[in-house]
Formats: C-alpha cells, structure tokens, sequence
C-alpha cells in the first residue's frame, strides 16, 4: 500500500517577529496547516479556512527572532507534504530600527476605493491621509499582512484632483515608532461616466467550479460576481496598469448547471456603474489532457499548459513492462492554466528505481466537479545536454524582485541561492535561452547570488559565477533620471529611455498625467531589466506635449521635477478610436 504526499506549501516571506498572519499559497481545500520553528517547535496546528489555494493563517504566538519556520499540509484525504527546508521556508528577521518609508506602488484617481502600498514590514500597521501634511487625523488604518497589500481609503472622505495620499506605518515598541511618509502622485479625474465599460467573464466557468475570471477591468473599480440566486460578493479590483485588468475570483457556492452568473464593475465613490455581463453555467465535462513542457532527469519542476483552475493535478510514474503498477508521486491544486508542478526531493532525479522497465511519467487532471479527465500519453524525461554557462544579467538593484539568467538551456531549470545555499527563488523553466526569475523577497544590497542549473545525474550543481546586488546611489532624495534619448517628433509611439536602474518600475507621464484618456495609461508599467529600454506608447505623441519618463524603486522615485522632453514637428491628425 502506498503513502501519499501532498505537495508541501509555499510560505511567503519577509517574516519578522512581530509577523502573526503567515500568507500560504498551494494549499488543498479543507487541509490541516501545521507549522515548525527550528527553535520553538511546534508552532501549531490550524485548519485551512480560505476557499482558494491562497490565504492567510493566524499565528497564537509570536515568531522568534532567527528562527526558521516551515509550514507543512496534510490533506482531508491524510495526504502529508514533504518537508522542504530550504526553498520552502523562511527565516524571522528582527524589526529594523528605522522603518522602511512605504512606497504607492499605483496612480490614484478621484473614484478610486483602494490604493496598493508596498515596503510594508508585515505586521506593522499602515496609516494615511488625504493631504499633504503627515500624521494627521488619518483615513487608512490597516495591518500590512505582506510586503505589498491593497489599503482601502475611507468611502467618506472625497478625493480632489491634484491632491496627494499620504501614507506611513508604525509598530509598537516602547512607544510608536513611526516610518518617514511616503506620497502618491497627485490624485487626478480621469473623467469617467455612466455606464462604465463592460466586464467580460471568461472562460465561461462550468457547474461546479469554484472560481471565476472577469477582464475588461477598469483601474481601481470594484467587481461584484453574482451567482444567482446563491450567492454574491463584492471585490476590490487590486490597482493595475494600461487599459484592461483582470480579476480571478473564488465562488463562494459553486455553480450548477443552467445557473446564471453576473458580474458588474463600480465606483461607489462617484456612483458610476457599469452594465451587467451574464452568463450561463453549462454541464461540466471533464477536463483537458494536461501538457507538459519537455522535462529532464534533473528538472526541479515540472511547467504544465491546459491546466482547469480549481481542480487538482496529478503527477504518476508510469512503467512500460505490464504487470507494474502505476507509482503516484505527487498531486498539487491548480490555480492558474500554466503552472509548474514542483518536484518531490526523494523523486530526483526521476528515474526507474525498480530495474523492471523505464520510467515514465503521466498526468491526469481532476475537475472542481470531481472529474477526472483523460490520462496524458507516457512522457519520458530526457537527458539534459551538457549545460552551458549561465550567467545573471546586470546590474541590479536592491529591492528589486527578480533576475535576468542568460545562458539558460531550454527545458532545464533554474533557481537562485544565496552564499549560504539557501534558495532564494522557486525553479523556473522556459523556452528560450534567457529567463527571468522572481525571488521569494526583494534582493539587498550587497547581496551575493548565483543561478543554479544540474547536470543530468542530479549530483552535480552547475552556478553561475557570482552576481552581487548593486547599491542605489541618490541624486539628492531621488533616483537618477531616466533619459530619452532621442528627441522626439509628433506620430511617435516608442521612447528609447536609457539610465534606468535594473528592478525599478518605469511609467511615462505626458502634460503631467499617467493617464492619457480616461483611465487609459500612457504605457503599460513595467520593471527595467537593462538601462536602456524601449517603451510603446498607447497613444502617438502630439506636438507641444511635454514627456517624462519616471522610475521606483524601494522607497524612491526620480524626481517628478526632472526635465521634460518637448514634443517636435508638424501635429499630425490622429483619428479617435484609431
């Protein structure tokens, strides 16, 4: 008879001493948390209450300061994970003496129900006010769970164009200990009227699964999913970029057949509202075949396309003399269609151990409903080449969340470590020679890291040289400017912005606004890999306008004062809608 494993959850981090609620993510429903420090012990056990693969438990006692906590499952079916001391644990750090500044990490306008705020300590508790002066009778009151979390703004308290959020965070400790405050831009009037755009559910979800996604999503709005006449609940849409977000949400019931399911986005602060997009829920079938990427012997993770959201995933070992069971290794809940199913370590490198025939592996996905889908064709690992040298693209920054790895051999894996060879991210796999790989918490500076791929025995770790996080260095309290470095002419739509720091966020401001129509941003924010990029505009440019190109990062940001970039050339008449 065969033991079970679950896969062991991923626990997030920072986690500092004054960290109580701990966020998870691959958990199975109606699982048991338990969590260990290597110095307290037993930590406790919890019952696992969120309705998704991710959450939060509650801690009853406090972390101690360099202890290491793990977290393990054990499944309603008395499935229990694996341990995994290194990439799946973190270590308690101390409050630092000096809080970090909190950073507004998204624009606000004059409807907007939420602001995200990151460079939190979990566990301290965010405060802000609508204004430019600190510490005042404040209007955000929450406590920092993660080290980026949504704060939700009083509903009473207006929002004037050309005002600023103000926000800052405090611990208690012989006294309150309160951050330097960080600023939002200045909260702008994007204009919006009744009715608001259309939201579209998509996929169409079927009879009982547990989660639905909605697109067409205006910046800041809040969603409500209905599934009549069961059940509703309203969502904060988490602050975005660009034209159109998306939402994926948990269904409180799960659908029947024949149910219809509606959805409608709002602004309760201005009283705005758009038209309701409905659906039906269809009979359920089973679900697709899921497909693996080409995996090696030595492959950390497994990466899966065609995966259904709220069922589970089920990785076997399969041989091809008869008579030889299939062997199960492990099953994981599958929150998204492309996931990468993470590979137990007393299953590396995956190889027949029986001598009876060669080893192969097959999927098979379970449905929310409960059904089970079409076993995969057998597919066998192969041999990984000999790896080339990989190398860390650079430089980058301090706080900054992820790594460029060149020199990546396709259908490997990757991972980043410390000088003390503990992980500092999940493995990746992909289908280039170069990846990018996000890690647990944000890099120090200083810092020393590798990537490191096997070669095929999975005894021999192949690193990259050593890699070592730069330092920021300040023009007065700001980052260094961005530079456009050409000048530019009406009927442009790309900027080549170069002395950008690697990890920062870079957005475009025209005539002093992100946005350029409505809730249409100037360009879809994102984080600079090299110091010098190329930038699509969703607009072209226009004679006389002014552009600025402003980067984050940490607490930091370019000046907002910095020089502009004028606009050139005869105005060319740009058609609406066009």
């Amino acid at each position: 008879m065969r033991t079970e494993r679950a896969i062991a959850p991923l626990l997030a981090g920072p986690i500092y001493t004054i960290t109580f609620d701990l966020a998870l993510s691959g958990v199975y429903q109606d699982s048991k948390i338990e969590v260990f420090g290597s110095t307290a012990g037993s930590m406790g056990s919890y019952p696992w209450k969120s309705e998704t693969s991710d959450g939060y438990i509650h801690l009853d006692i406090a972390p101690l300061s360099g202890d290491t906590i793990t977290a393990l499952q054990t499944s309603s079916a008395g499935e229990v994970s694996y341990p995994y001391p290194l990439a799946y644990s973190q270590r308690v750090l101390d409050v630092p003496k000096i809080l970090p500044v909190p950073t507004v990490l998204s624009p606000v306008h004059t409807c907007s129900s939420y602001i995200t705020v990151g460079n939190l300590i979990p566990g301290a508790t965010v405060q802000g006010n609508v204004g430019l002066n600190p510490f005042d009778p404040f209007v955000i009151d929450e406590l920092a769970l993660a080290p980026e979390q949504t704060v939700e703004l009083n509903p009473s308290v207006t929002l004037p164009p050309g005002a600023v959020v103000t926000v800052w965070q405090y611990v208690r400790r012989d006294g309150n200990d309160h951050s330097l405050p960080g600023y939002s831009l200045p909260i702008e009037d994007l204009g919006l009227h009744n009715p608001l755009r259309k939201p579209k559910i998509s996929p169409v979800p079927e009879g009982c699964d547990t989660s639905a996604s909605v697109h067409e999503l205006i910046l800041g709005a809040d969603l409500r999913l209905d599934n009549v006449p069961l059940w509703f609940e309203a969502y904060g849409v988490p602050e975005g970029d660009y034209v159109a977000e998306s939402f994926t949400g948990g269904l409180g019931v799960p659908g029947e057949s024949s149910d219809a399911l509606t959805a409608f986005q709002y602004f309760p602060r201005c009283d705005l509202k758009s038209e309701v997009s409905t659906v039906y829920i269809p009979t359920p079938g089973p679900p697709d075949i899921p497909y693996a990427l080409p995996f090696a012997e030595n492959a950390d993770a497994i990466n899966f396309e065609k995966l259904s959201p709220g069922g589970d995933l089920t990785v076997r070992l399969w041989y091809t003399r008869p008579g030889n069971f299939d062997v199960f290794i492990g099953s994981m809940p599958i929150k998204s269609s492309n996931q990468a199913f993470p590979i137990p370590e007393p299953w590396k490198p995956l190889r027949d151990r029986s001598g009876v025939g060669k080893a192969n592996l097959d999927f098979i996905q379970t449905s929310s409903c409960g059904i089970e889908g079409f076993q995969s064709s057998p597919n066998e690992p192969r041999p990984a080449p000999k790896i080339p040298k990989i190398y860390i693209s650079g430089p980058m920054y301090e706080c900054s969340t992820f790594v460029e790895v060149m020199g990546f051999e396709q259908s490997q894996s990757v991972y980043l470590v410390d000088e003390d060879h503990r992980r500092l991210s999940a493995p990746v796999s992909g289908n280039s020679s170069v990846v990018r790989v996000s890690t647990y918490a944000e890099l120090k500076a200083g810092q020393n890291i590798y990537a490191v791929q096997q070669d095929v025995s999975g005894d021999t770790e192949w690193f990259s040289d050593k890699f070592t996080v730069s330092s920021l260095s300040l023009e007065g309290n700001n980052l260094t400017q961005p530079v456009i470095t050409k000048s530019l002419q009406s009927g442009d739509q790309r900027l080549v912005v170069s002395n950008l720091l690697g990890g920062a966020s870079v957005s475009v401001i025209v005539d002093g606004s992100l946005f350029y129509k409505g809730e249409v941003m100037w360009n879809k924010t994102f984080h600079a890999t090299h110091p010098e990029e190329t930038i699509f505009l969703a607009r072209p440019l226009s004679t006389g306008q002014s552009v600025l190109v402003v980067q984050k990062l940490c607490q930091f940001s370019s000046s907002l004062e910095g020089e502009k970039n004028s606009v050139e050339g005869p105005n060319l008449f740009i058609q609406e809608g066009v």
